[in-house]
């Protein structure tokens, strides 16, 4: 697994746990975003950098896929890996894990 580039941060090390990690966006404004937000002095982002979730608050992570039924009921079924929201994308990632 890939390990988080934000400083001090353990995900994915051997011995650790395994954490969903997020890769850098692709859009230039907002990757920049993510670099400025990581806190990492001449650090170079690259296709394999990534961020694990633990960087992000909760209320911009789905856990879940979503679909109305022709009743109108909604279906909830959790997702195989969790992704970000489109909103999350223009926060600031937090310098330590969020607990």
């Amino acid at each position: 697994p890939r390990t988080c580039c934000v400083p001090k941060c353990r995900s994915n090390y051997r011995g650790e746990q395994y954490t969903t990690v997020f890769h850098f966006p692709k859009d230039a404004d907002l990757n920049l975003k993510w670099q400025n937000s990581i806190h990492r002095e001449g650090y170079t982002v690259t296709k394999n950098s990534v961020v694990c979730i633990k960087h992000f608050e909760e209320r911009f992570i789905e856990r879940n896929n979503q679909a109305t039924r022709p009743d109108g009921t909604l279906l909830m079924l959790p997702r195989k890996c969790p992704v970000l929201t489109t909103r999350s994308f223009s926060l600031y990632i937090s310098k330590s894990p969020i607990p």
